[in-house]
């Protein structure tokens, strides 16, 4: 019996674990997209102001 229940909290805590590492994966994934998208638009305003400039 305590076998069994040993092997429930591990395959749960196993899926719990693939969870929370696919969660973080996606919000790594979400915030790099958005910074390179910052990054982008500040470049492309960073360019217009200095042709602006220029």
């Amino acid at each position: 019996m305590g076998e069994g229940i040993h092997v429930n909290e591990d395959r749960s805590g196993l899926l719990t674990i693939e969870w929370a590492v696919m969660a973080a994966l996606v919000n790594a994934i979400g915030l790099t997209a958005l910074t390179a998208l910052g990054l982008w638009a500040t470049g492309q305003f960073a360019d217009g102001h200095l042709l602006l400039r220029l």
